[in-house]
């Protein structure tokens, strides 16, 4: 399981470092990055957030995912947006 930064961490946990790298990168670019946090593993709630981000944003980018079930859902989620 990931957690934020700054949380205490357990055994089988790890720190979501890929976030601040990239909010880092886009801010050094002058790009207003929009940070929408972990995600559920949630078909229904990533799909909304999915949804939001492209109603608001003109890039996304997604980061881990990266078990075969998870990767088939944000794959199937994705083909599915307009």
């Amino acid at each position: 399981m990931k957690l934020e930064p700054g949380n205490p961490i357990t055994e089988g946990q790890i720190y979501n470092a890929n976030a601040a790298q990239f909010i880092n990168y886009c801010n050094s670019l002058g790009l207003k990055p929009d940070y929408y946090g972990i995600a559920e593993d949630n078909y229904e709630k990533v799909s909304e957030t999915i949804s939001l981000m492209l109603n608001r944003n003109d890039v996304l980018i997604i980061t881990g995912g990266v078990s075969m079930g998870i990767m088939i859902m944000l794959l199937r989620l994705l083909k599915t947006q307009d």
